[in-house]
């Protein structure tokens, strides 16, 4: 056993099994099951297998390694179409490291933050005017087969605690910073939550969450793709078209953010007679679950529909906690709606979640404190920003504030209280 950098918990030291092991094995096992439905504009639906989607992204793997080769980083800016699924694994194989912008901002906000990586990226994007005006290539997924023997397959093996994924957010502080998470956090994550969410090829994540962002990205698609279970993907949430295809597709888990699963609150029949038989809950995160809509939840779905709250940030990859999968009906309740706000659940195992004082001990059961991380899944730091790390010797420091208590099974139950600072986050900037 061995401790690793920022590891609140021991992790065996077998040997590390890379994305593109990982990815291998799941095209090995899984390839000719469904994999995805893409369900784009107006309702035009792309169905592949998993065999299909690497024919797809092999072809991409090619155009990356023969004209990128300059570049380190491949910034990835699109919405949730297929073209960018394909180039966000096909980036990840050829070694190179993934930076996916939001395709919502002006183009100038996006100018402004190509401007912090330098030289070292190329901008891949399916809107023309980025094309256009930044020189970005055109994300598209060129026809045709690619021979086995083009693709490099005996790359050098990635530094699995190297940049990874860089994802720009406005931190704890509120001016615009790059993470940098590594390949063993991200994937130490998404085995903790294929085993939190005991995700097999029977299930069916639907989401319409931006993949740009980490909910969708390490949660609903890394999740499924390394999972052998299939992803219902949206380009825009369309809540009818979302509730037609449910029981179609046997989607056993919703992931949304709160605005959305209230929506779903207010046609709560309509929602019960789209589910199939197999539907499990529904994941929320992003943005706390609010008391009334938890209550509301809970007068009208009672436990035939359960909602999950997570709690996550990127600069710990994705979901830090979330809430377990197996309460009683009792307990479930008893912690979305006996306290002031839901709670968000139990610390996932890669990682450790501390409520710490103003004189940096240990707080007690219910005592309110600041919530930190330490594990496997949190960030190497701030890319060019040394004196801007929220960390405290191996501790990550949230800048949420919280308090835990603990179950009669042992588990301890997280809640958040608030910030440390008020803030409003708009645009991705704190103010």
């Amino acid at each position: 056993m061995t401790l690793l950098r920022r590891t609140g918990r021991e992790i065996s030291s077998e040997r590390f099994k890379s994305f593109r092991e990982r990815f291998d094995d799941a095209v090995v096992q899984f390839g000719s099951q469904g994999f995805l439905l893409q369900v784009g504009m107006q309702g035009r639906e792309c169905h592949r297998t998993l065999v299909e989607f690497k024919s797809d992204v092999d072809v991409v793997r090619v155009l990356i390694g023969t004209t990128f080769d300059a570049v380190s980083i491949v910034a990835t800016h699109a919405g949730n179409t297929y073209a960018h699924l394909v180039w966000i694994v096909a980036t990840l194989l050829e070694n190179k490291i993934l930076c996916p912008m939001n395709p919502g901002e002006t183009l100038e906000r996006t100018e402004s933050k190509l401007l912090s990586l330098g030289d070292s990226y190329r901008l891949v994007s399916g809107d023309e005017a980025m094309v256009q005006r930044l020189g970005a290539e055109p994300m598209v997924v060129p026809g045709g087969d690619v021979d086995a023997t083009v693709l490099k397959m005996e790359l050098p093996p990635r530094d699995p605690d190297m940049p990874f994924i860089l994802i720009f957010t406005s931190g704890t502080t509120g001016y615009s910073k790059v993470v940098q998470q590594t390949e063993r956090g991200v994937l130490t994550n998404v085995d903790d939550l294929i085993r939190h969410h005991q995700l097999s090829s029977r299930d069916r994540i639907c989401t319409p969450l931006p993949v740009f962002h980490v909910n969708a990205l390490e949660f609903s698609f890394f999740c499924s793709l390394l999972s052998g279970s299939g992803l219902v993907l949206f380009e825009h949430f369309d809540l009818l078209r979302i509730l037609k295809i449910l029981r179609r597709e046997s989607v056993t888990i919703l992931s949304l953010i709160p605005q959305m699963a209230h929506l779903l609150a207010q046609e709560s029949e309509r929602f019960k007679t789209s589910l199939g038989d197999g539907f499990r809950y529904v994941v929320t995160a992003a943005a706390p679950l609010p008391p009334a809509l938890a209550r509301d939840w809970v007068l009208k779905f009672g436990d035939q529909i359960r909602i999950l709250q997570g709690y996550g940030l990127s600069e710990a990859v994705n979901f830090s906690a979330t809430m377990p999968t197996d309460l009683s009906f009792e307990v479930y309740r008893h912690l979305l709606l006996d306290f002031q706000r839901p709670s968000i659940g139990v610390a996932l195992p890669g990682n450790d979640i501390l409520v710490i004082d103003e004189k940096g001990q240990v707080c007690a059961a219910k005592q309110t404190g600041e919530i930190c991380i330490r594990g496997a899944n949190v960030m190497l730091g701030y890319r060019g920003q040394k004196d801007a790390q929220p960390f405290a010797g191996e501790m990550l420091h949230t800048g949420d504030t919280g308090f835990y208590v603990d179950l009669q099974d042992g588990r301890r139950c997280f809640f958040i209280t608030g910030r440390k600072k008020d803030v409003i986050k708009t645009l991705g900037e704190t103010i």
